[in-house]
C-alpha cells in the first residue's frame, strides 16, 4: 500500500510539474538517466512532457542496483501510462547520443565529453540540471559544446 501511495505522490507532483511549467518536448527525442530517488522521475517527465522517445542510461551504484532502479522506473511509467515511451538502458550515454534532441547532465550520463558532443545532432540541446555555481570539470566539456554550437 505504501508503495501505491508513493507512487500517487509522485504522479501527482509529475503532472504539476509539467503543467505548472508548460513543458512541452513534442517530438523530441531525450537522453538522460535512470536513477533512483527523486532522479527517477526524469524521464517520466520527459515522456509525459510530450517526448517522442526517453532513453534512460544506468548502471548499478551505491544507491541501487540498475535492475531495481528499472524496475521503479517502469512502474511509474506504467502508472502515468507512458511506458511505450520510455526505453532503460544501461549501455552508456555515448550508444545512445546520435539518436537524441536533449541530453540532461544528470550522473550516469556524464561525462558529457567531446566523443559524446561529436556524435549529437546538429539540432540537440544539452540541460544543465544544476546552478551555474555547481559546475565541475571534468563533468560537461563546454569547449566541445561551444564549438559544435550546442
Amino acid at each position: 500500500m505504501r508503495v501505491l501511495s508513493n507512487y500517487m505522490r509522485a504522479i501527482k507532483l509529475i503532472r504539476s510539474v509539467v503543467s505548472d511549467l508548460d513543458i512541452d518536448l513534442s517530438g523530441m527525442r531525450v537522453l538522460t538517466e535512470a536513477a533512483s530517488g527523486p532522479f527517477a522521475v526524469t524521464p517520466v517527465i520527459a515522456a509525459l512532457a510530450g517526448a517522442e522517445h526517453v532513453v534512460a542510461v544506468g548502471r548499478d551504484s551505491q544507491w541501487g542496483s540498475f535492475t531495481s532502479v528499472a524496475d521503479h522506473i517502469r512502474g511509474l511509467a506504467k502508472a502515468t501510462c507512458c511506458s511505450d515511451v520510455i526505453e532503460l538502458s544501461d549501455q552508456p550515454a555515448l550508444e545512445h547520443a546520435r539518436y537524441v534532441n536533449i541530453v540532461t547532465n544528470l550522473g550516469f550520463v556524464r561525462p558529457i565529453n567531446a566523443e559524446l558532443v561529436a556524435l549529437l545532432p546538429d539540432d540537440a540541446a544539452i540541460s544543465l540540471m544544476w546552478e551555474p555555481w555547481e559546475f565541475r570539470q571534468g563533468e560537461v566539456d563546454l569547449a566541445a559544446c561551444r564549438a559544435r554550437g550546442l
